[in-house]
């Protein structure tokens, strides 16, 4: 039986073709706590994708062998990868933008003597400036680290699209304030924020799509969890946000759904009709 909705606010008015369904992965799709696509969600998925185009919107790489299972499973008709610095339809490259290596050495260096910690990951090393804060962090969150760890500065030699910085809000803020050129996309009020070129967001992401498919933002269902995911909710024709979203996405979704262990992607989908 479909649960309650949380809240359903319909902003914006008028008919919404919603041909385009966009997911963020994290805590969206995939459950940190089973480490697993929810069931639900990959059923929903297959329904919606007779009558919509599915979009991954993510601040993953999906490039790297890691991810491959997860687009088998979900078969995309497009992905945004790093919260828009690279944007692919079946594999063919629309945009991507890199970090200006003059720009990534200044932050390595900075990082190195404030010792924050930034990082990527590249297949199967993490490139970082602080090996033991990712250690700390994957064993409070896993219960192990078994990454193989490398130094940042060893990717100057490659094009870096984006990195994280595994810091507090305050600490955020004030890279921020030193490195104005780059933004900062916080994955919660608290902690953690993608890295990426200034211009760029998973909305600017879904411009390069919805330009080569012919179709507007009104077209779209956004969903997702987290800060990364602003702009891209906010813009679409609905917007729905999980219920374990921050506050500050909730409220500027259009619904608000359950949790994403308790089906919260089939329940929104089934409370507007669409399966």
């Amino acid at each position: 039986m479909l649960l309650k909705i949380t809240q359903v606010t319909f902003r914006k008015k008028g008919r919404l073709l919603l041909k385009v369904i966009s997911f963020d992965i994290d805590m969206t799709l995939f459950d940190f706590s089973t480490q697993q696509i929810c069931s639900s969600a990959l059923e929903t998925i297959e329904l919606l994708r007779k009558k919509s185009k599915i979009v991954l919107a993510t601040g993953r790489n999906m490039t790297l062998d890691s991810n491959q299972y997860i687009i088998d499973l979900l078969k995309p008709d497009a992905i945004i990868h790093m919260n828009g610095t690279k944007v692919e339809i079946n594999g063919e490259i629309l945009y991507e933008e890199f970090i200006k290596p003059e720009l990534l050495e200044a932050i390595i260096n900075r990082s190195e003597k404030m010792s924050w910690c930034i990082g990527t990951s590249q297949n199967s090393i993490m490139y970082t400036t602080n090996k033991q804060k990712i250690i700390e962090i994957d064993t409070n969150r896993l219960g192990y680290c078994n990454r193989n760890f490398s130094a940042f500065r060893n990717l100057m030699a490659t094009n870096v699209h984006s990195f994280i910085a595994y810091e507090k809000s305050e600490t955020l803020d004030i890279m921020a304030a030193e490195f104005p050129m780059l933004r900062f996309a916080k994955f919660t009020p608290d902690f953690g924020a993608d890295v990426i070129p200034l211009n760029l967001s998973k909305a600017t992401g879904m411009n390069f799509l919805l330009s080569t498919w012919n179709y507007k933002f009104k077209d779209v269902i956004s969903v997702g969890d987290s800060m990364n995911d602003y702009e891209i909710l906010k813009k679409s024709g609905i917007g729905i946000a999980m219920g374990n979203a921050d506050d500050d996405i909730k409220k500027i979704a259009d619904i608000v759904t359950d949790n994403i262990n308790e089906d919260g992607i089939y329940k929104a989908f089934k409370t507007l009709e669409m399966i």
